[in-house]
């Protein structure tokens, strides 16, 4: 499975009156690994030219608490490719003092291989598709 663990550096604006990070943080941890996950398997160039891909769809669980002082990770998973999108699944997990891991926030992503001269959709290109199947 093509995975990207990115760390995430967290700011104090991030954390609401309770100490937990509030859902909009929540969802720039995920695009920080998202575009953590494009740079590596996709097209490290990708946002110096033309051709892209554009976030059509999110979708976000909590399941525990992400709370102040803990360490987080983003970790992003292809799921699969499609004929013009690219669905990935990403979670981020806090790490406790005793190295075990715990799932916070579930998400799943689709995201669509954009022409922006054109601005339209095209079929993910066949170079992409390999990285990916790789």
């Amino acid at each position: 499975m093509i995975t990207t663990r990115t760390p995430i550096q967290a700011r104090f604006g991030d954390y609401d009156l309770f100490g937990h990070v509030n859902n909009v943080s929540q969802q720039q941890y995920l695009d920080i690994g998202r575009i953590a996950f494009i740079n590596e398997h996709i097209c490290p160039e990708m946002f110096r030219q033309s051709l892209r891909v554009i976030l059509v769809s999110v979708n976000m669980d909590f399941v525990n608490q992400l709370t102040m002082g803990c360490p987080v990770d983003a970790i992003t998973e292809l799921e699969s490719v499609g004929t013009k999108s690219i669905r990935l699944r990403q979670t981020l997990v806090k790490r406790l003092d005793d190295g075990t891991e715990v799932v916070c926030t579930r998400s799943t992503s689709v995201l669509v291989a954009w022409d922006t001269s054109t601005q339209q959709a095209v079929p993910v290109p066949d170079e992409w598709r390999r990285r990916l199947t790789l």
